[in-house]
């Protein structure tokens, strides 16, 4: 039998749940991931076929102190996307995102990418001026959304790269 490659080196969390018309909160926020164990995370967002109903929604990657987003703090992030309904698998290059966020303009079909390695989560951790030095390992997606915009089908999940042991149970990266 052969090896599972992709679970022994990855790691996959369900960030928001897809459902047909969609009303997420505003924000709204996936649960904080662990990542005590691992390289980088990659956020996914994936929208359906409703989405280009006016939504113009900002992105941001917080990093934090636990679970509960203690300490959150937005942080500089790798962006790309898919616009899977005229090229189904052609990505855009990746593009370095100020902390502030990225602006999506409410494309139908759409997957995006968000992605941050754990140095990149510590060292944006650090320091802020709200509550001095703190220790950062966690990090959470978070979509601001339009208040005119029309419920949608969308989802986001995130995969964890790069394991730091090998291990064919990894633990979980969320509580």
């Amino acid at each position: 039998m052969r090896d599972p490659k992709f679970l022994l080196n990855h790691h996959v969390v369900a960030g928001l749940y897809p459902d047909t018309d969609v009303d997420f909160p505003s924000p709204a926020t996936t649960p904080a991931i662990h990542m005590s164990c691992y390289e980088v995370c990659t956020f996914f967002f994936l929208t359906g076929n409703s989405f280009g109903n006016g939504s113009v929604d900002v992105v941001t990657v917080e990093a934090c102190d636990d679970a509960d987003g203690t300490n959150a703090i937005t942080m500089p992030y790798m962006y790309w996307y898919c616009p899977s309904s005229t090229t189904v698998d052609t990505w855009t290059g990746p593009t370095l995102i100020a902390a502030t966020g990225v602006t999506l303009a409410g494309l139908d079909n759409y997957i995006y990418a968000f992605e941050v390695s754990a140095p990149e989560i510590l060292a944006a951790g650090l320091y802020d001026a709200t509550n001095g030095w703190h220790h950062a390992d966690w990090v959470r997606l978070v979509i601001t959304i339009n208040a005119q915009k029309d419920p949608y089908v969308g989802c986001v999940y995130a995969v964890l790269s790069n394991p730091r042991f090998a291990d064919s149970t990894m633990p979980t990266a969320i509580v």
